[in-house]
């Protein structure tokens, strides 16, 4: 099993190589040779152990649980490669402790490749362009689903209806036929985008960096004073280019081929109505400006993270506000992150479900548009729990290290959900333990949970499948015992009292 992952993994690491080409034009252009070397040796890296990987390993079909394995693996060496620039320049407080070094640059490039968008710079305007650019491209790369989508090419079309109902989406065959145009979308998104920007202002590098960045809900933005840039309009582009991140592909398709009419599907209805009720709630709950709870709540709810406002000021109820959105995120089939407003959807609309069909009263399947959901119920709800236990563990952890519950439980949210919003939990003087902590919680929100759980313990889906509907029929078999056996004592009870 192994040996097609690796080989799998090679090819994917050939293609990241190429992505990176661009910060070394630029840093040529600039006269950045340092950072040009640093960013020429992870592209070295990237086509060595690609080719190495490719050229020993069989290519082979991938099953369920070598998918699984591969997208975790790939994140993971991915952020590993990806992490020479950082280490390579010492771009963090000058560090004599190598293994501090080690530590800081592979959250920065986690947080980059897992689109999140946690930082641990001080100064990025200090920063030479060509990293810039290279840190925005890493999200764009890792945000936009280029790994998801290459992926769909190595898994049997009989069964990609299972690989995306485990990663939230919806229809991964479409994807499959149509890999050029998401690409292209994107691409073209990022072009028009940074063009808007170029002409209020912002140069080449910031211009494309804040596009790619946002596209991507990463969030590592390509300046250390962003409420000198999110301002109107620039702010205001910026916004389109989270909430074009968010929403699912088809939307920009039915977008582009003017469908408009068919624009407004209930996933983005219910996403658009969560932003605008979070808005005015946090308005009243924090007493800030409008416009400034908007654009917080928009990045929240994206999962992008842009800010400008301490949120460590902010009070517990604007926090637990905060959390619910990352919690919930974006759309499915989107660079956002969350367990995402179709899952949501599934779990609201099966409660009234589940109650009518474990109470005996006649029930249709569940169906998601015009698809059988029942199966894919039991995954949204194992997702959901899975994610909360998952939650709840790690803020406990953080906890005991002197932060408060509700702190912690923010920061875990924001590293799961891919927001990168902090309280100043995820900063540069955090230990080490506790960054590597949120680095595998961000790597888990990435490839999400159960692909993860199955990735390392063979997490057994179709069994959980089993099993639920094994205890939702003795459930029912007991109502129905129950209700004989009331049915008989009030027989019973009727005949004594017949004189």
């Amino acid at each position: 099993m192994f040996r097609p992952v690796i080989s799998n993994l090679g090819f994917l690491l050939q293609m990241a190589g190429i992505f990176n080409i661009l910060p070394v034009c630029i840093g040529l252009y600039f006269g950045e040779d340092k950072a040009t070397i640093s960013i020429f040796i992870t592209i070295f890296a990237f086509f060595a152990s690609g080719f190495l990987f490719n050229s020993f390993c069989e290519r082979r079909e991938l099953d369920f649980k070598s998918s699984c394995t591969l997208l975790v693996i790939v994140f993971a060496v991915l952020s590993l490669i990806g992490a020479i620039p950082y280490f390579y320049l010492n771009i963090f407080q000058p560090q004599t402790n190598v293994f501090d070094l080690f530590t800081n640059s592979y959250f920065q490039s986690m947080s980059a490749f897992s689109a999140t968008g946690f930082t641990l710079l001080p100064n990025v305007d200090a920063l030479p362009r060509s990293l810039v650019l290279y840190m925005s491209l890493s999200q764009w790369v890792g945000g936009i689903g280029i790994i998801f989508v290459l992926l769909v090419f190595f898994y049997p079309a009989r069964k990609l209806e299972h690989l995306g109902q485990a990663i939230s989406a919806v229809n991964l065959k479409d994807i499959r036929s149509s890999f050029y145009s998401v690409v292209n979308i994107y691409t073209i998104y990022t072009i028009v985008f940074s063009g808007f920007l170029m002409l209020l202002g912002l140069d080449f590098v910031k211009a494309v960096s804040f596009t790619m960045s946002g596209l991507a809900t990463g969030g590592l933005a390509p300046v250390t004073d962003t409420a000198a840039v999110l301002n109107a309009p620039i702010g205001f582009v910026i916004s389109l280019t989270l909430l074009f991140g968010a929403v699912n592909i088809n939307v920009h398709r039915k977008l582009l081929s003017g469908k408009f009419r068919k624009l407004f599907d209930s996933e983005l209805v219910v996403f658009l109505g969560v932003i605008i009720v979070s808005s005015f709630l946090l308005t009243l709950i924090q007493q800030i400006n409008l416009a400034d709870s908007f654009f917080h709540i928009i990045s929240g709810s994206s999962t992008t993270g842009y800010g400008y406002l301490n949120l460590a000021n902010f009070n517990d109820n604007s926090k637990i506000l905060f959390i619910l959105i990352m919690f919930i995120g974006a759309c499915t089939s989107s660079t956002g992150g969350g367990i995402k407003i179709f899952r949501l959807i599934v779990f609201l609309k099966s409660i009234p479900w589940a109650i009518r069909k474990l109470l005996g009263y006649p029930v249709a399947n569940f169906h998601v548009g015009n698809e059988n959901f029942e199966d894919g119920i039991i995954l949204v709800l194992s997702y959901i729990a899975l994610s909360i236990i998952i939650l709840t563990t790690s803020a406990f952890i953080f906890t005991f290290n002197g932060f408060s519950f509700i702190d912690s439980f923010f920061e875990v949210t924001s590293a799961i959900g891919g927001v990168g919003f902090s309280v100043g939990i995820a900063s540069l003087s955090l230990s080490a333990p506790l960054k590597w902590v949120l680095s595998l919680i961000m790597l888990i929100g990435r490839v999400e949970i159960i692909v993860f759980l199955t990735a390392f313990i063979n997490f057994p889906i179709h069994y959980l499948k089993n099993t639920a509907k094994s205890v939702i029929t003795k459930i029912q078999n007991i109502r129905i015992y129950t209700t004989e056996f009331i049915k008989q004592i009030k027989t019973q009870v009727g005949h004594k009292r017949t004189p």
